[in-house]
């Protein structure tokens, strides 16, 4: 019993820590996934990984619980990543930190097998994490691109006469721009 109350009393004790630690982070990423139309799927992925969890609830029930100090090196990376993004003033550095920080405290807590077993629910996590503009850009732009000449060219085929300039699709009658929404990102 008195291992039960100290193990709730450490798992408290680290996620205070680290809800102070990143809660700008957080912060600012739940008010990107409010604002941004190509994020707000967020509010989801932290919901739906959860879920996944949940279904994996007797396989984590049987995990073998061995905690493993590779989990600490883990954890200093995390933190270390988190201070190069605070030095530079980028935000998906500090908020890739979080899950790594997470990781490192479960594998030094509960051990890889645990870990494992919540490997694709925690992999599924990155997904809420927006991505920095020049990546996104760089991904989105190419993708609206193709998404114009497909769309532009299954027009033709069906006999609507149409052109296209860049990711703007121009028909007799109207003008219709694919927006990043549209990429498939």
């Amino acid at each position: 019993m008195k291992d039960k109350k100290l193990e709730i009393l450490s798992v408290t004790i680290f996620i205070l820590a680290l809800g102070f630690l990143y809660r700008d982070s957080v912060y600012g990423m739940v008010i990107e996934w409010y604002t941004d139309e190509n994020y707000s799927h967020g509010f989801l992925i932290p919901v739906i990984s959860g879920y996944l969890i949940w279904q994996k609830k007797d396989d984590i029930k049987s995990a073998v619980i061995s905690p493993s100090n590779l989990g600490l090196p883990i954890v200093l990376l995390g933190l270390f990543v988190y201070l190069v993004g605070n030095v530079a003033g980028e935000n998906f550095t500090m908020r890739l930190s979080l899950l790594l920080v997470a990781a490192g405290a479960i594998v030094f807590a509960y051990g890889s097998g645990l870990f494992r077993t919540i490997l694709f629910p925690y992999c599924y996590l990155f997904f809420m994490l927006p991505l920095p503009f020049i990546l996104y850009d760089s991904v989105a732009f190419p993708l609206k691109l193709l998404v114009t000449q497909y769309s532009v060219g299954f027009l033709k085929l069906i006999g609507i006469p149409v052109m296209r300039e860049g990711n703007i699709i121009v028909l007799t009658t109207t003008t219709l721009e694919v927006a990043d929404a549209c990429s498939g990102i």
